[in-house]
């Protein structure tokens, strides 16, 4: 069987070997021996274990990732939540997909705000189906916007109500 000769100062095991059950001892030289051989007297039996840092970074990064990628997609923080805004109008534009539902509404007072509701399985826990608001529908929402107003979007949604037929969809308010 092959042996693996190290000479002393170089001496690094932990990166050598995978979990393999070696002998270890001094040859007349003064070299540190790693053999599969049986152990001879004076040298004794180890198990060293390659350390390796990868799988550690990998599932480090990827953690880093999902984190900072679920911060980035649900902070609030551009939202004024403790000054909410109603605006009514007709929905031009309805898209029931996730990460949100959203759809544009064209307001009387002005220009078109585009507004992120929920995801798909949250509607669906409020009994909210696809077909609930269609583009036409004349409807009156409240929720948040943005200080500066320069995207018109309206998210964090309280309450939509459609004017045809009374239908509502509710949430109680967040905290400022």
């Amino acid at each position: 069987m092959p042996s693996l000769l190290i000479p002393r100062r170089n001496w690094r095991p932990l990166l050598l070997t995978g979990g393999v059950s070696l002998c270890r001892g001094l040859d007349q030289h003064g070299t540190i021996i790693f053999t599969r051989q049986r152990c001879h007297a004076g040298a004794r039996s180890e198990t060293l274990r390659r350390r390796s840092i990868l799988p550690l970074v990998i599932v480090s990064a990827s953690a880093l990732g999902v984190s900072s990628a679920g911060t980035a997609h649900h902070s609030s923080a551009h939202f004024d939540r403790c000054h909410p805004v109603t605006l009514t109008g007709e929905i031009d534009r309805v898209a029931w997909r996730n990460p949100h539902v959203e759809f544009v509404l064209r307001s009387n007072e002005g220009p078109a705000y585009t507004i992120i509701w929920l995801n798909l399985q949250q509607l669906k826990r409020d009994d909210v189906e696809p077909n609930t608001l269609r583009v036409g529908d004349h409807v009156e929402v409240t929720g948040a916007k943005q200080p500066e107003d320069t995207t018109r979007v309206i998210a964090l949604l309280t309450a939509i109500r459609r004017v045809s037929d009374g239908w509502t969809w509710s949430r109680p308010p967040q905290a400022c």
